[in-house]
């Protein structure tokens, strides 16, 4: 099987370019610190879990619209930008973690 990795870059620098493009035009802002990143990510698995219980618990979603998948995606974006600020790889720190799992087989 071939390796696509030389085709396409990583989920993380596909996100950091996209990211950057943005800050460039003014449409978004880098966080100021690692720390504010985190801050953000902590507001998002909030949202994550409003929109989970809304959904879920309380069965109503009518006076916002609330979308789980969406929030999910907020979430591993700010993962993702947490990383980026941190200096580290989080597409090879998941697939550490995907290999201790698996050696608990």
């Amino acid at each position: 099987m071939a390796d696509h990795t030389l085709l396409r870059p990583s989920l993380q620098d596909e996100i950091q370019c996209v990211l950057d493009r943005l800050a460039n035009r003014k449409v978004w802002e880098w966080p100021y610190s690692l720390e504010h990143s985190v801050l953000f990510l902590t507001s998002e698995v909030g949202e994550l879990a409003d929109a989970l219980m809304r959904k879920h618990i309380y069965h109503r979603n009518n006076d916002r619209n609330v979308s789980v998948a969406e929030e999910l995606g907020d979430v591993a974006l700010m993962a993702y930008v947490s990383g980026i600020l941190a200096g580290v790889d989080v597409d090879a720190q998941v697939r550490r973690k995907l290999e201790k799992l698996l050696g608990r087989i």
